[in-house]
């Protein structure tokens, strides 16, 4: 039984789901598609087996009996270089855009129940429903990706123009194979192989090539995009070029974090790699088929299509060592953040017998890329993205043929993995693909009961002689705990930078908070044993101690909400106030599109009086709340590296949270755009998108300053959309009239000249912020690398603050180079 015959997906196979999407105007039309189909099926038999340069619908008689990927041109690739003829096979189901041959002459006069020649019209419309169908069903909500810069590039990411993509994008309800063969999905196009939704458009869209017959033919055919294919065809050439596979520094991890700390990075044996390369080799060949590439060394750079050859049908790693090192580079950068991995361990070399080997593989394949993705070397990020392509690839091909795996923990962490480089690569593709196929898994997650409360709310500690099975039942139930609320941390951190809502309600998070770091990292056993007393105290030492203070995140932010998060027994961690952002990034979505009902700043103020007072109570008890978490947060002190890389990247979470309630991120960047030549539509977008000036400042100074601060191996891979939402937010305040009217009535209350407030230098408990905050007073400006100070309204300085902070560290992010072009676009 497939995964996805399951109950997340069963509106899109029921006959009244379908009905949602599709209408049908008459029962004569239902007749006219039957005649259509069977006459079209009739002429099809009657045609000659070899066919023309055409592409079919269906795969050919050869590559279906093979049960290969077959192109579906004619002749198609396979046949070709196998030298073979190309037989046709009859669809057995009505092609797309079937619908438009109903109004065709001969069509209508072989129709024997006498239709009129009207119903044409009707199902033109039928036609142009199915390509209007939305996306409702899918579990989630819709792809809105206007509001950011790499939706508006070419395949290289922010390698293009800032137009927004072409809006005969690919739906996957508008096939017809789809809608009327439930039963047979191509899960590959609709997740794997899908261009985002055209419903994410700007709100005043840039000029629109209007589709075409031609260029939305040519979508369908090519569904594939060629930097994608271009990730895994050029696999082979790393071993042809002679750069250096690293120029990281290996011996970071070691020179800062402490040993109580430190993850024991264990070797890889030459048996494992033959395993490994053994099971890479089969993943590549998957890929190779699924990107229709056709091998082909001796002629790559003589044909035209090149992007449909591969240099190579042998995947090669690298040398062990430097495996090694992106293994340092992951244990570093992504493990603080995320926190999977027990016992202080990392040994490539286990596999657990409750493993699959395959999946285990890939997981090893996806830190291999983490730690290449953070890698400045041109190899390491062309082994990065081949490598995250080929496993997003077979990742999901291993769902589609297991109904048992989206039960197994690892698969949730590969997962996991996949998505999280995806989203914030810089490659588009990825970067839109990623959406759809988060939501699949979470989809899935919370059809599995991730986030649902266990079965067992008790943890019986028992004194056995070696404790050894009673630490290991507590290791499971942790890992699924962790891995769990990583998913959260994952939406929300996708959900901000994409500007979407969380995909998760606060009551599905039943499952229990992850325990102490302390008990977590533990290598044996009895370590475990002596950290649990010392944390418990001696009620730990009776075997019938019962561990039953085990909250979830919904139970603790209603603590967190009656300000009686003291009263919890357990002690609260960074990574507890980490997950408290989770549900306070819901409240701030919902009220945020609740305020932007009243931003036409034209209303009278009696006409929005009740709801009008009541939507601004219920922002300021938002802000209230966050202020709430501040004070709790700033109590928590890091212990070591570990902990501080978490809360660096905590608090830049924090500032960009209050930055959405100061401003409305899509709208200024409309606005950075020029996407009107109207310059009253332009004002109008200010006057929406800006809430708060002063606070926005504030907040956009303080992102700058945590950046600055965090070293840029602890850095979340998300970080240059944080200095790319402060510069596009500046430029607007920076042209906006409130901001002008802040500063001349500061000059007016003031006899004295203003002091200058380096925003993103100072701490929020700076006399200077507290009195620029407060009262108003002083002159808000930004730091350069030299130390000069840039007053707000220098827009071109700040945007060079920006720019000049993502060209340092430009070599180590790919996100990052493709948004220095859009920022340097803009000067």
């Amino acid at each position: 039984m497939n995964i996805f015959s399951d109950t997340s997906f069963h509106t899109l196979r029921s006959g009244p789901s379908v009905a949602r999407f599709v209408t049908f105007p008459s029962v004569a039309n239902v007749a006219l598609k039957h005649r259509a189909t069977h006459g079209k099926t009739v002429k099809l038999l009657q045609a000659p087996t070899a066919l023309p340069e055409q592409e079919t619908q269906v795969a050919c008689a050869n590559c279906a009996k093979a049960k290969t990927k077959c192109d579906r041109q004619s002749p198609c690739g396979r046949c070709r270089s196998k030298g073979i003829t190309c037989i046709l096979r009859v669809p057995q189901r009505p092609a797309r855009g079937h619908y438009q041959e109903f109004a065709e002459p001969e069509v209508l006069n072989e129709n024997s129940f006498g239709l009129d020649t009207s119903h044409g019209e009707s199902s033109e419309i039928l036609g142009q429903s199915m390509v209007r169908t939305s996306v409702q069903g899918i579990p989630g909500r819709e792809a809105d990706l206007g509001s950011f810069p790499y939706t508006h590039q070419n395949d290289d990411f922010g390698r293009g123009d800032l137009s927004p993509p072409p809006v005969d994008v690919i739906n996957p309800f508008e096939n017809s194979h789809h809608l009327f063969s439930p039963m047979d999905w191509d899960w590959e196009r609709i997740f794997g192989s899908q261009p985002p939704s055209p419903h994410g458009q700007p709100y005043f869209p840039i000029d629109v090539e209007t589709p075409t017959p031609s260029n939305a033919g040519s979508a369908c055919n090519e569904a594939t995009p060629p930097r994608s294919v271009e990730n895994v065809a050029r696999l082979g050439d790393n071993f042809v070029d002679t750069a250096p596979w690293s120029e990281a520094l290996p011996t970071w991890r070691e020179q800062h974090f402490s040993e109580e700390e430190r993850f024991n990075n264990v070797s890889i044996t030459e048996t494992t790699r033959d395993r490994i390369l053994g099971n890479a080799q089969t993943f590549f060949r998957l890929a190779l088929d699924r990107l229709n590439i056709n091998s082909n060394p001796g002629s790559r750079f003589l044909v035209g299509d090149m992007k449909k050859h591969s240099s190579s049908t042998v995947l090669l790693l690298p040398p062990t060592p430097i495996l090694s090192i992106y293994l340092e580079t992951f244990l570093t950068s992504f493990e603080p953040l995320y926190p999977l991995l027990p016992r202080r361990l990392l040994d490539p070399n286990i596999v657990d017998a409750e493993m699959n080997e395959q999946l285990a593989v890939i997981l090893l394949l996806l830190m291999v890329s983490h730690g290449a993705m953070r890698d400045s070397a041109i190899k390491a990020r062309r082994l990065s993205m081949g490598l995250l392509e080929i496993s997003r690839l077979v990742l999901f091909n291993l769902l589609d043929q297991d109904n048992s795996t989206p039960r197994m923990r690892i698969t949730g962490h590969c997962a996991l993995m996949c998505m999280y480089q995806s989203a914030f690569s810089g490659d588009k593709w990825l970067m839109n693909s990623c959406l759809g196929q988060t939501q699949m898994y979470l989809a899935v997650a919370k059809q599995s009961r991730v986030f649902e409360r266990d079965s067992c709310l008790q943890f019986v500690v028992a004194l056995e002689p070696d404790g050894d099975e009673t630490w290991k039942k507590w290791l499971n139930r942790e890992s699924d705990s962790r891995l769990a609320y990583s998913w959260v941390m994952l939406d929300q951190e996708i959900s901000l930078v994409y500007d979407q809502s969380p995909a998760l309600a606060i009551p599905e998070l039943e499952r229990c908070l992850p325990d102490s770091d302390d008990l977590w990292l533990a290598t044996d056993a009895l370590e475990w044993r002596k950290s649990w007393q010392r944390m418990y105290g001696s009620a730990a030492k009776r075997p019938s101690y019962q561990k039953s203070q085990q909250h979830s995140l919904s139970q603790l932010f209603k603590l967190f909400l009656e300000n009686k998060i003291d009263t919890w027994d357990g002690s609260v961690s960074i990574l507890h106030v980490r997950l408290l952002l989770y549900p306070l990034h819901v409240l701030i979505e919902q009220e945020s599109e609740l305020s932007m009902c009243f931003s036409d700043r034209s209303l009278d103020q009696t006409s929005r009086s009740v709801c009008y007072i009541s939507v601004n109570l219920r922002l300021n008890e938002v802000r209230s709340l966050l202020r709430t978490w501040w004070e709790i947060f700033d109590q928590l002190e890091p212990r070591n590296m570990r902990q501080r890389a978490l809360k660096q990247s905590t608090l830049l979470l924090f500032h960009l949270l209050n930055l959405k309630l100061s401003v409305s991120f899509p709208y200024l960047e409309q606005y950075s755009r020029k996407v009107s030549t109207q310059p009253e539509d332009l004002q109008r977008l200010l006057e929406i998108g800006i809430h708060a000036a002063q606070e926005a400042i504030l907040q956009c100074g303080q992102v700058l300053r945590v950046i600055r601060e965090t070293e840029i191996e602890l850095r979340p891979l998300w970080w240059p959309s944080a200095i790319y939402r402060v510069a596009i937010i500046m430029l607007a305040l920076g042209n906006s009239a409130t901001t002008r009217n802040l500063q001349s009535s500061d000059l007016m209350t003031m006899d004295e000249t203003p002091s200058n407030v380096a925003v993103d230098t100072v701490s929020p408990s700076d006399r200077g912020y507290q009195s620029f905050l407060k009262r108003d007073r002083g002159t808000p400006c930004f730091t350069t690398e030299d130390g000069n100070l840039v007053p707000i309204e220098d827009v071109s300085g700040i945007l060079h603050i920006c720019i000049n902070i993502l060209l340092l560290h430009q070599s180590k992010s790919g996100f990052a180079e493709g948004l220095v072009l859009s920022l340097e676009s803009l000067l």
